[in-house]
């Protein structure tokens, strides 16, 4: 649900916030983004932390959204602006409603990665760019990569804590895990996550103490989203298997955020876009790895092996 929710704030802010965007499809966007607050709302006692972190990232992405329309002189369009700022509005609101809930139920997991949900933790502003498709290699096979697990929740930890002295005590090994290559799938999403939050919450200067310097940053983001595209895309070509669509939406939106144009494709987010109940919920079925994800053709070819 949650993941949803952040695919069409960064394609709406990408889009919309940097060319001429088309007045019914924007409107259509946040009708959407409308329904899915509401439902959201309406449950909020049922969410948990990761939830959260949709309402969070609308947050922030529509602030950008609204700072790239003032910087555009379209800040005049009063009632659109009025329509952003409700929606700000709304998600801060939700957040502030649920978290407590979060923490009683939850107490040592929002711990240790409630620094998602804390202001500002998604305000990441890009400039427009292209994927560098020579930075795509073969990943590792399902066995082999590492799952999202305690220690990818310690290493986030490290970063902002709210019991620790030492905002950015970010070890050597922890770096090293969350940086891996050949990555695929939801690790290497986290992977993504990891630097992002680094970059957010102030902690570039201990990644630069570690040899992490922004050239080498800049070229992480540049590798792991090229192979974030080559899941994507992956997933797309395979006709979007149910079990899928959660981890799909994730990599749209979290390499959407870095201004990578390659993920704001309008047949994707049409694609979203019908995937939303009536309700306003998004269905989210679970996710599995798989090393074997056939493009729609491939299965064709292999029923029609099979016949013969």
């Amino acid at each position: 649900m949650w993941r949803a929710l952040i695919a069409l704030f960064v394609y709406l802010t990408g889009v919309c916030g940097s060319q001429q965007c088309d007045g019914a499809r924007f409107n259509l966007l946040l009708k959407s983004l409308r329904r899915s607050l509401q439902f959201m709302e309406e449950h909020n006692t049922e969410l948990n932390l990761d939830g959260l972190v949709g309402p969070r990232v609308a947050s922030n992405q529509l602030e950008i959204l609204m700072n790239n329309l003032h910087i555009r002189n379209l800040s005049r369009e009063c009632n659109l602006m009025h329509q952003l700022q409700h929606i700000v509005n709304k998600s801060n609101d939700l957040i502030e409603k649920s978290k407590l809930a979060v923490l009683e139920q939850i107490p040592y997991y929002y711990d240790q990665i409630n620094m998602m949900i804390t202001p500002d933790s998604w305000k990441l502003n890009y400039s427009q760019r292209s994927i560098n498709r020579s930075l795509i290699d073969k990943p590792l096979p399902c066995s082999l990569i590492p799952g999202v697990n305690d220690v990818t929740d310690a290493c986030y930890a490290q970063i902002s804590h709210p019991k620790s002295k030492a905002p950015c005590n970010i070890t050597a090994d922890c770096l090293a895990y969350m940086t891996q290559k050949e990555s695929k799938d939801y690790f290497l999403v986290h992977e993504v996550i990891y630097l992002q939050q680094a970059e957010t919450q102030n902690c570039l200067y201990r990644l630069k103490e570690l040899g992490y310097d922004v050239s080498t940053i800049s070229k992480l983001q540049d590798i792991f989203c090229a192979n974030v595209l080559r899941d994507a895309e992956k997933i797309s070509s395979a006709g979007y298997p149910p079990n899928q669509l959660d981890l799909f939406l994730e990599q749209i939106a979290i390499c959407g955020m870095y201004g990578f144009t390659d993920f704001w494709r309008r047949e994707w987010i049409d694609h979203i876009l019908e995937w939303q109940m009536d309700s306003g919920c998004f269905i989210d079925p679970l996710w599995t790895c798989q090393d074997d994800l056939m493009s729609r053709k491939a299965k064709k070819k292999k029923k029609k092996k099979k016949k013969k």
